[in-house]
């Protein structure tokens, strides 16, 4: 059964709500401040559960990028050093999905995820996640990252998805298809 068009954007909406009371509670109990503190999603209400459950999405391309090479810059820098690259990379790369339109899903240690499609439908969905994929590569061309010249390997599987939060704790939006 299909949601109407108008669940997806307010399903958002009361998750952001529920999100920013809860941490709003959480902190004004002090659960966000000092030692030994609770987590902040120790309980979860019916509503937020509800909100939690995937949405599906029928016509989505998700842009897998992996950094090669960086196992081996990881071997030669100080994990600050190295919290430095990826830091100064990825906020080229969030510039480049506002460019784009498209939607950082998230990151995983180098490996960088984007879907194109959702939350909103697109129609180029495909087309606009390839024009980023190539700015992406012309990104990190030539690049010199500490002495050491990096190369994206990316992927681009296109399709339905299920998409949304998972977990009850330090929530997660994720993608899941096949």
């Amino acid at each position: 059964m299909r949601r109407p068009d108008w669940f997806v954007p307010l399903a958002h909406a009361l998750l952001a709500f529920a999100f920013a009371a809860t941490t709003l509670m959480a902190f004004m109990q002090g659960g966000l401040l000092g030692s030994g503190a609770q987590p902040v999603w120790g309980t979860i209400g019916p509503l937020t559960a509800m909100l939690m459950l995937g949405t599906h999405h029928d016509a989505v391309s998700i842009l897998f990028a992996d950094l090669v090479g960086f196992t081996r810059l990881s071997q030669e820098l100080s994990a600050s050093d190295l919290v430095g690259v990826l830091d100064e990379l990825f906020a080229e790369i969030d510039a480049l999905v506002d460019k784009h339109g498209v939607e950082k899903i998230k990151t995983i240690g180098d490996c960088y995820m984007v879907a194109s499609g959702l939350p909103d439908p697109r129609e180029d969905h495909a087309p606009a996640l390839a024009d980023f994929a190539l700015d992406l590569r012309d990104l990190i061309v030539g690049r010199d990252f500490n002495g050491r010249q990096l190369g994206f390997r990316i992927g681009m599987p296109t399709g339905p998805v299920v998409a949304g939060v998972i977990g009850t704790k330090r929530f997660c939006y994720d993608i899941f298809y096949g």
